[in-house]
């Protein structure tokens, strides 16, 4: 009797022979996208997967559209899909949702499990003469500031200017989808004095647009920073939160699955085969985030990175398509005599390796656990168009999931 395949290690498949060329097992069969792009009859649908498996293909992977998900009408047909395929030996895969990003209702913008961001605002603040406190307005973020996409106050901090450098610029995108603008790096990063970068966070009064802070610069000008945690307006799951994922599973559990659809994937734990998540192709307009972001950061890398929130500002890095190289970052860390170091290029290094290994434990592995639970393996297909980008390992990141998948 052969062993139950282990679905949490990807799949593997016995050397081919002649013989087995000659005569193909259906595993061994090409698949084909089979997309449902909007409601058709459940006869129609049987027809066509009897003539798929007339030409020879061993395997149907239903891409599910919006026009036709997550009603009755998808679950009747997915039902029927199922139990005719597993009468013709057919296996059926399936796309994780109707579009990507993974997107459902339960995860949408202004739900608690939306992808969020990280934005900042700045305010140039030179010392008093008697060296007395100073009250300055808590800054909007810079490409609102007028807070009119809302926001949650994340932190406060400052340090002096060693170098005064130019500030990103909001343009135009050029692109015919998504965002009309977009954000681009500055010519000349602002130097920062990494001794004095000073939490301010427990000095706020007040709330929104009414914050100010009551705080002592020191001598020379000082950059007071603010950052704001918004729904990105991409609107889709957030990919750095367990909770987030769950949510969105149990939407897809409810709705496109359905309870019929679970009991014949138990019933027949052969004909089901995969669950497809495709290509990552995410956009924030300055860093990706989440709610507990930096409760995650200080676990996995053992240090609170508060007082380091200024160095990790760089656009375009979270942004489909990125750069080919790393974008410069808004401030960055320097003596104080103004010698550049490298600790903002080992903060942003650890941000990166943050931001992967919750993609891969908060989302891919959990997407996993949930698909092996219905008898099927994931199959994960890492960001595209990302030479350079927040998840630097991806390869080795969908090593996590069952059947890895990549494409350039």
């Amino acid at each position: 009797m052969t062993a139950p395949a282990d679905l949490h290690r990807p799949a593997t498949r016995a050397a081919l022979t002649a013989a087995r060329f000659a005569t193909p097992e259906m595993s061994d069969r090409p698949g084909i996208r089979w997309w449902w792009q909007q409601p058709t009859p459940v006869a129609e649908l049987l027809e066509e997967l009897r003539a798929i498996a007339a030409a020879g293909f061993g395997e149907v992977e239903i891409a599910f559209s919006p026009g036709f998900w997550a009603d009755a009408a998808q679950r009747e047909a997915l039902d029927a899909v199922l139990e005719e395929a597993r009468g013709l030996g057919v296996g059926v895969a399936m796309t994780l949702g109707a579009a990507w990003p993974l997107q459902t209702p339960n995860t949408a913008r202004g739900t608690a499990y939306a992808a969020q961001e990280l934005q900042y605002g700045v305010a140039w603040v030179d010392a008093v003469g008697d060296g007395g406190a100073v009250t300055t307005p808590v800054p909007a973020p810079f490409d609102d500031p007028d807070l009119e996409r809302g926001g949650e106050l994340v932190a406060v901090v400052a340090a002096r200017v060693v170098q005064r450098g130019t500030s990103p610029r909001v343009v135009p995108s050029g692109n015919p989808w998504g965002k009309p603008t977009k954000v681009i790096e500055p010519e000349h990063s602002t130097l920062l004095d990494e001794t004095t970068l000073t939490v301010l966070s427990g000095q706020v009064r007040g709330e929104g647009a009414d914050a100010v802070v009551a705080w002592r610069p020191g001598e020379g000008q000082w950059a007071l920073t603010a950052f704001w945690s918004r729904d990105s307006e991409q609107g889709v799951t957030s990919f750095l939160d367990a909770e987030a994922a769950r949510a969105a599973l149990a939407y897809l559990d409810e709705h496109q699955i359905g309870e019929a659809g679970a009991a014949a994937l138990a019933a027949d734990t052969s004909t089901a085969t995969e669950l497809f998540e495709d290509s990552l192709e995410l956009n924030a307009d300055c860093l990706f985030w989440s709610r507990g972001f930096l409760e995650r950061f200080r676990s996995l890398r053992g240090y609170d990175p508060t007082r380091y929130l200024p160095l990790l500002m760089a656009h375009g890095q979270c942004r489909y398509w990125v750069p080919e190289a790393p974008p410069r970052p808004d401030f960055d860390s320097a003596d104080a005599d103004g010698a550049t170091t490298d600790l903002g290029r080992r903060v942003r290094t650890d941000y990166d390796r943050t931001v992967t290994d919750l993609y891969v434990t908060d989302h891919l592995a959990l997407i996993q656990d949930w698909a092996t639970g219905h008898h099927m393996r994931t199959r994960p297909r890492p960001p595209t168009g990302r030479t350079s980008n927040r998840f630097a390992p991806s390869a080795n990141s969908c090593a996590a999931a069952g059947v890895p998948r990549w494409s350039p």
